[in-house]
């Protein structure tokens, strides 16, 4: 399916997942910053306080190639369980913020076009090309 791995069963939560179409190969020095990453980060414990003690190259290299987590909310930030379930936000509250405060700018646009077509067109580029865009990238 799009959007999935194929189970790795090989692999421990936290190691670096293998790139199986090698469109880029890792340079000498790159492979082994992830092999020190693979066994020096635990991904079941707090992740600032290891980021926090990395070097920038070893936090580049986190971050540019993805780790195998085996749950989907399964990162946990802080070491106070309180301030990390704080700082996470689920996709309910999302669209809370989100659907209301689209829905009122839509219906302000509306509102002050003075064609349909012109509102038509301008939501089919902004919102369909450049919205669409932009989260893509983002």
């Amino acid at each position: 399916t799009i959007g999935s791995l194929d189970p790795l069963p090989h692999l421990q939560a936290g190691c670096l997942i293998p790139n199986l179409q090698c469109f880029e190969t890792l340079s000498e020095d790159e492979a082994e910053i992830h092999r020190r990453l693979d066994e020096t980060i635990d991904i079941t414990k707090p992740l600032l306080p290891q980021v926090k003690r990395m070097s920038n190259r070893e936090f580049m290299a986190f971050v540019r190639r993805p780790r195998h987590v085996e749950s989907v909310d399964g990162i946990i930030l802080h070491e106070d369980r309180a301030i990390d379930e704080a700082s996470k936000r689920s996709f309910t509250d999302n669209l809370l913020v989100g659907l209301p405060s689209t829905s009122a700018l839509l219906l302000a646009a509306w509102q002050y076009y003075e064609t349909k077509l012109h509102f038509s067109r301008d939501l089919f580029l902004y919102f369909g090309v450049c919205g669409i865009g932009i989260f893509w990238v983002f």
